[in-house]
């Protein structure tokens, strides 16, 4: 499938950021855990969600759609940890089922997880995690069979500052009622507001906000809850960027600007105008940038899945800016599709590039590669001249709410074709 856009147009308007798909993920995985209802809103309608939620009902959970973004799970129905191969190795973010259903049914049959190609992105980081808590892991055609009698360790340290497994941690401990302790823990704000869900449901947290967290279930059974999931920050960034090299005025609704404080930081310094006003953002410029240096860093640093969006800017910067991606290799790919339409790039190695402007983009035919690249592309097309073919576009739904239907709303000219 491909997307035809028809560049050059100042985009003006308002636009309304979605629930964060980072968080509602793990929500529908946390569901897993209690056998009462879990009520969730501002639920993006994305592909990711809709195949978290075929997960879901494949193991045995209901789901109610009340309205648009709302949903109510329950999971009494569940009885094992078995998981779809077909679903699960198309979806990273599956790997999230693993703690819940590990400490709910002490056995989990777990296919390698798929998602976007974007680099090596070992699972290690999870295994090591369930085999210091006491589980047997065996590799069997294709498949990790993962069991646990009992927890051997209260006091587990991750390999690595991970979110997903940071995640997949706090899930299993919840199930116990004891005391589990972990440490070198992410603290990214969609870790936080899970946290926050499970609060809800009767769990205890201890160090919230911090890479040192201890966890415990409190109740006999978990509460039936209501939770809202906060906005999209990576979906907030994104429209910053497009707001600004689009050289028109947007303002950006649903917002909560202290979790992109140091992109906001950035856009600042390439010469963009933001006005930041309750939960809102509106952001313009001249379309007179500097060049500017990222890298990518676990939150609160800056976040991997504004790289490639970023890159546009710098592609009309005055003068040279140098991309690290740290956590990434790969990632960096899609600067050879910005080449064809004109950009100045240069990938040194895996997580090094560098980008020089300004530059004039040009339409042309372009593959999206992943979620975030297939998104920068479309920012690109936006601001080139003339006509560009986007191929590959509908891996952008896997991430983004309506997203056409915003476009479209704020002036651009595109339409998705077979």
């Amino acid at each position: 499938m491909k997307l035809e856009v028809w560049g050059g147009k100042p985009l003006r308007g308002e636009i309304t950021v979605s629930g964060a798909k980072n968080a509602a993920l793990k929500m529908i995985a946390a569901s897993c855990l209690s056998k009462s209802d879990v009520e969730l809103k501002n639920v993006p309608e994305i592909l990711d969600v809709k195949s978290m939620f075929s997960i879901f009902e494949s193991i045995g959970g209901q789901i109610k759609r009340v309205k648009k973004g709302h949903y109510i799970l329950n999971a009494a129905t569940i009885e094992s940890g078995d998981l779809n191969l077909k679903i699960v190795s198309h979806l990273r973010g599956s790997i999230i089922f693993l703690g819940p259903l590990l400490a709910r049914f002490k056995k989990v049959r777990l296919p390698f997880p798929g998602g976007c190609q974007i680099g090596a992105r070992s699972i290690d980081t999870h295994l090591k995690l369930f085999s210091d808590l006491g589980a047997k892991i065996v590799e069997n055609d294709g498949c990790f069979e993962i069991s646990i009698d009992k927890i051997k360790n209260n006091l587990v340290i991750l390999d690595e500052i991970s979110v997903t497994a940071t995640e997949n941690a706090l899930l299993f401990a919840s199930y116990f009622n004891k005391q589990i302790n972990f440490r070198v823990m992410a603290i990214e704000p969609e870790i936080i507001d899970l946290i926050k869900m499970l609060e809800k449901m009767g769990v205890e947290f201890k160090g919230v906000g911090s890479p040192f967290i201890s966890v415990q279930r409190k109740v006999k059974n978990f509460k039936k809850i209501s939770h809202t999931v906060i906005p999209d920050r990576i979906e907030a960034g994104t429209w910053a960027i497009l707001a600004a090299v689009s050289k028109g005025s947007i303002i950006i609704k649903n917002v909560i600007p202290e979790h992109l404080d140091l992109f906001l930081s950035k856009i600042r310094q390439v010469g963009a105008k933001i006005e930041i006003q309750n939960n809102q953002l509106k952001i313009s410029s001249r379309g007179y940038f500097k060049p500017v240096d990222i890298d990518t860093r676990p939150y609160p640093g800056f976040p991997t899945d504004l790289q490639a969006p970023f890159s546009i800017l710098m592609t009309q910067a005055r003068g040279g800016s140098r991309i690290f991606e740290t956590l990434f290799e790969d990632r960096l790919q899609y600067l050879k599709e910005l080449r064809k339409m004109g950009a100045q790039t240069k990938i040194l190695d895996a997580h090094t590039a560098t980008i020089f402007g300004p530059t004039v983009l040009h339409g042309k035919k372009i593959y999206s590669l992943d979620l975030r690249a297939g998104i920068t592309l479309i920012i690109a097309a936006l601001i080139a001249r003339g006509k560009s073919e986007i191929y590959n576009i509908e891996i952008v739904d896997r991430g983004y709410e309506d997203w056409e239907e915003k476009l479209i709303a704020l002036g651009a000219k595109i339409e998705r074709k077979p």
